[in-house]
């Protein structure tokens, strides 16, 4: 407890001098029952506390006060989420499986309409020619090759000539000729990229001979 010297001096700083002042009796009064009045354990205070004017102390502990009573406001409030021993979910996401979202049914939506089947023309070959075999190369081509041709509508013979498609221009060339004329032969693509032309009717002079046992070669790489 502060002594009767250190209290009267503290009771002149806080009472102001003026029309107010208060009765010195009842300062007096005060201080006589200042050694009656049980007093209690000393208040150990920082050294900063201690030393600082009254009113600086009155302000402190009324600022204290009203921080403490609004934390209390704060924790206390309705509609404040209970704390739980664990992470709390991440806002504004839902718990709940999601739905699978299902297929636009507005205006905008792009239905993609089937084509219908449809012939367009492309090159001419370079030969009139029936009975003939096509295989389709690796690079894409299709070689053309034998058949029976009819000049000027006329059959002649089996022929001998090839030709390849060129799919990327739609236009015909003339390759190497076979070694013999020949119709209603096999053609059948290797795994080295050749062509096997197998068997067939030839016409040797339009005079039909039979079929024949021969078979050749066709190289993409060289015609």
């Amino acid at each position: 407890m502060t002594d009767q010297r250190e209290l009267d001096r503290l009771l002149g700083d806080f009472f102001a001098e003026g029309p107010e002042e208060l009765a010195d009796r009842v300062i007096e009064a005060a201080l006589d029952q200042i050694d009656h009045t049980r007093q209690r354990r000393a208040l150990r205070m920082p050294w900063t506390f201690a030393t600082m004017p009254m009113l600086a102390r009155v302000a402190a502990a009324a600022l204290i006060g009203v921080l403490a009573v609004g934390g209390a406001l704060y924790l206390t409030r309705p509609g404040q989420p209970a704390v739980v021993g664990g992470p709390s979910p991440t806002p504004g996401v839902s718990s709940s499986p999601s739905q699978p979202a299902g297929p636009s049914a507005g205006p905008s939506s792009s239905v993609v309409q089937p084509k219908a089947a449809a012939w367009t023309a492309t090159g001419t070959m370079t030969t009139l020619r029936v009975s003939d075999t096509a295989t389709l190369l690796p690079d894409g081509k299709v070689l053309v090759a034998g058949g029976i041709q009819f000049p000027d509508n006329t059959p002649t013979a089996a022929t001998a000539s090839a030709e390849l498609y060129d799919p990327t221009t739609g236009s015909w060339t003339a390759t190497g000729t076979m070694a013999t004329r020949r119709w209603g032969h096999t053609a059948t693509l290797l795994p080295d990229g050749k062509v096997l032309v197998a068997g067939g009717i030839q016409f040797p002079d339009n005079t039909p001979t039979a079929a024949t046992a021969s078979a050749e070669l066709y190289d993409p790489t060289t015609g």
